[in-house]
């Protein structure tokens, strides 16, 4: 017989068995980026997580966004080549992470992909991760030029939120937030708990504890502001979407991908 259990991931998995767990996520296609729950067979032993659920990584508090969202770049990155093609879990810092500003000039030209923050959570932050060897490469929707909609791609080992991934509204018809286009579909830990709140409706969900005081809740998206050359989007103290020149004063919750 197959042995069930429902597990809190924050006391009882490992990385190591979490990362076997999104292998079989992602070779399930009954699974999907609007599941709530996924259960597979481990070693076994039929095991459950829960979209929300929390682990500490290296000392920072992480939670599980969504299952089967991210397109792997590779899809043999588990070995073989799974029915689904996604990475199986997707996670996001819960406590920010003190990190080098956005970009050092005032600019969001080129979007996500050009950033100078982008280029260090991809080598230096993942390169010290105890996990790193576990996160899979995916492919990110990024707005290039803050007032033309129409995006492209990256490959990232770790990346910083869209505003279209955590509101399905924005300032016009068809905007995310500030955000001129949709980069990526709204996760289902947001999808569950936001639903369709306004971006600009204070709220308790999109709300991070204090890295320090000096990054004061706020926090980075990858979004770049669709009325200038100068700002990228992000997420103030109340909780709502705002924007910003790309200094070092927002924190940094990256998302990745098992």
């Amino acid at each position: 017989n197959v042995g069930k259990t429902s597990i809190n991931i924050s006391n009882i998995c490992t990385w190591e068995e979490i990362a076997q767990i999104a292998k079989v996520i992602s070779n399930t296609s009954t699974i999907t980026d609007d599941s709530e729950t996924a259960t597979v067979t481990v070693n076994g032993i039929q095991k459950t997580l829960k979209v929300g659920e929390v682990k500490y990584l290296d000392g920072k508090k992480v939670r599980i966004l969504g299952f089967n969202h991210d397109e792997l770049v590779d899809p043999s990155a588990y070995g073989t080549t799974t029915l689904t093609g996604k990475a199986g879990i997707s996670f996001e810092y819960v406590d920010l992470m003190e990190a080098p500003q956005m970009n050092s000039s005032a600019t969001n030209s080129g979007g996500w992909a050009q950033t100078e923050l982008r280029g260090t959570l991809n080598s230096t932050t993942y390169n010290s991760l105890s996990i790193k060897n576990s996160i899979k490469k995916v492919k990110k929707d990024y707005i290039p030029t803050y007032d033309v909609a129409k995006t492209q791609q990256t490959d990232d080992y770790l990346w910083l939120l869209s505003c279209g991934e955590i509101w399905d509204n924005g300032y016009k018809a068809n905007y995310r937030g500030y955000a001129i286009a949709t980069e990526g579909k709204q996760y289902k830990y947001y999808k569950m708990n936001l639903g369709s709140i306004s971006y600009s409706t204070s709220n308790n969900i999109t709300k991070k504890p204090s890295a320090s005081d000096f990054y004061v809740n706020v926090w980075w998206l990858r979004s770049p502001y669709c009325y200038n050359v100068c700002h990228f989007c992000y997420v103030s103290s109340s909780g709502i979407c705002s924007a910003t020149l790309p200094g070092p004063y927002p924190g940094v919750a990256p998302v990745f991908s098992i």
